[in-house]
């Protein structure tokens, strides 16, 4: 067991169902780090009294596997690499433990605020965009990026890891700690 996870043992559980009513991730600003494991021990360490851990059926570490979606001169990561805003973000998730999958959209907006839109999707379909994805997607991205979609997306990047989450007890934040990180083209 990591030092992040036995500081995340001394926290107070929450459940999903708990989680997702207190802080839904529609809209966010978000920054990340990579850290040793002490230094995220230290951190969740010192945010217990106001935080709890996600939790279930007794689990605290969850593993995630995305496919991104990309053109073939990788458009969407050029975007990213240079700033462009607005831009977009196309994946579907698989949560393992749970079984549960989603197609997701992020655009990150002028403002630096990410819009996040996801809709459940069949397991079966994990890495592919369905006819009804990509009427999504492209409904989605004329709302929030006045845009349509590239014809040519396909996947581009699989990522696998290991989250750990943490739910503000005030307010609706959430901080998560990816433990792990695997990326496969």
């Amino acid at each position: 067991m990591s030092q992040v996870e036995s500081a995340l043992g001394e926290l107070e559980p929450i459940g999903l169902e708990e989680l997702d009513e207190q802080a839904k991730l529609r809209r966010r600003v978000d920054a990340k780090y990579v850290v040793p494991d002490d230094v995220a021990a230290a951190a969740v360490r010192s945010a217990a009294a106001g935080y709890r851990a996600l939790e279930i059926d007794g689990r605290r570490r969850f593993t995630y596997e995305s496919v991104y979606f990309d053109t073939p001169d990788l458009r969407c990561f050029r975007d990213h690499v240079e700033g462009r805003r607005p831009r977009f973000k196309i994946r579907s998730r698989y949560y393992r433990e749970t079984e549960a999958c989603f197609f997701e959209i992020k655009v990150k907006r002028a403002d630096d605020e990410t819009v996040k839109r996801q809709r459940e999707y069949d397991h079966s379909d994990h890495g592919t965009i369905t006819p009804d994805a990509r009427a999504f997607l492209e409904e989605t991205l004329a709302e929030l990026a006045g845009d349509g979609p590239p014809p040519d997306l396909a996947p581009s990047l699989i990522t696998t890891y290991e989250r750990l989450t943490l739910a503000g007890r005030e307010g609706g934040e959430r901080a998560t700690l990816d433990l792990a990180v695997e990326l496969r083209s």
